[in-house]
């Protein structure tokens, strides 16, 4: 399976949030986690992508855009 994450730091970063998205449906992502909160802010779904990617099988592929992603 494919997960992939992506987020911005404020909801006005719409271009840059549908930006990653294509990116990660580009490279067929079978799920995203998506969030828009600043990095200093809980990342509720980074957070949860690492959680499904515990319980996961481990072939699994892992997309984060842009790589600053994390916090």
């Amino acid at each position: 399976m494919t997960i992939g994450y992506a987020r911005t730091s404020t909801i006005e970063q719409t271009a840059g949030f549908e930006s990653q998205l294509r990116e990660l449906e580009g490279v067929k992502c079978q799920k995203i986690f998506r969030e828009q909160t600043s990095s200093v802010a809980v990342c509720a779904q980074l957070e949860a992508a690492l959680e499904f990617m515990r319980e996961g099988a481990p072939s699994q592929k892992t997309f984060l855009t842009p790589p600053s992603a994390l916090p």
